[in-house]
């Protein structure tokens, strides 16, 4: 039998009134095998239920996701089917879709109850907007859909939105190596360890989990406010855009 993290579990059981679960933090904290195998959980015992899980590429898909789910079956001897041409595995009359956010027409039509996006980061907020309307099959008590990250920038809108979006639909839950040490290697908590004195930002995502830092900024000291400053010298700076699009920027000089 598989064995599972007390705190992941209790947290998936707890909150499965909540449509959307981010579940963020460092490496080696467990966050991806925990959601796998609540994954097969919903498999294995609710009936008739679609799960999309998806990455950005396919290719990134099949080396992780893709793969822990199988381990976790082939470990439980589980009879599924797979089909390994469409990368659909089925269980009873219940299925899980694996598929890359490289080709979303594929995904459109697709009804699912639980959609689990791996290394959320990757996603931008309307690819999460599309996969959260795919969540729409009605033979579910809720549909849900899971976010697993580390947490690379403090600005993602991931952080903004949905960690510290203060959203009533949200469950967030974050965890760190040290949440996971016994099935970790001492060589490997020593090298996440060692980021303190590699570097600063890898360190503060990796080992503690936290929202990585803008470094080698231009400006360093502003404020965020949500009043634009009245009266000074306006100027505007405009970028064309060609392999991006094109960005107008607003600026005002004035004494504070």
């Amino acid at each position: 039998m598989v064995e599972r993290l007390a705190t992941f579990h209790e947290f998936f059981q707890s909150n499965q009134n909540k449509r959307l679960l981010a579940v963020y933090g460092g490496a080696g904290s467990g966050k991806s095998v925990a959601t796998a195998q609540h994954i097969v959980y919903l498999l294995l015992t609710q009936p008739d239920i679609r799960i999309l899980i998806i990455r950005k590429t396919l290719p990134a898909l099949r080396i992780t996701a893709y793969r822990l789910i199988l381990d976790i079956l082939y470990q439980m001897q589980v009879p599924f089917y797979l089909n390994k041409s469409e990368l659909v595995i089925r269980f009873n009359n219940s299925e899980i879709l694996f598929k890359g956010l490289d080709d979303p027409e594929k995904i459109k039509s697709y009804e699912a109850n639980y959609v689990w996006c791996e290394e959320a980061t990757e996603i931008t907020r309307e690819d999460f907007l599309q996969l959260n309307l795919r969540m729409r099959r009605a033979n579910a008590a809720t549909n849900q859909m899971f976010l697993s990250f580390n947490p690379i920038d403090q600005y993602h809108w991931l952080i903004a939105d949905i960690v510290q979006g203060n959203r009533e639909d949200v469950a967030i839950h974050h965890s760190t190596y040290k949440d996971n040490i016994r099935f970790l290697s001492p060589e490997y908590i020593s090298e996440l360890e060692n980021l303190i004195n590699q570097d600063q930002n890898y360190y503060r995502i990796y080992a503690l989990g936290e929202p990585g830092v803008l470094e080698n900024v231009i400006y360093t000291n502003y404020e965020i406010t949500d009043t634009w400053p009245k009266g000074g010298d306006l100027f505007y700076g405009l970028d064309f855009g060609f392999n991006n699009p094109t960005a107008l920027v607003e600026v005002v000089e004035h004494d504070s």
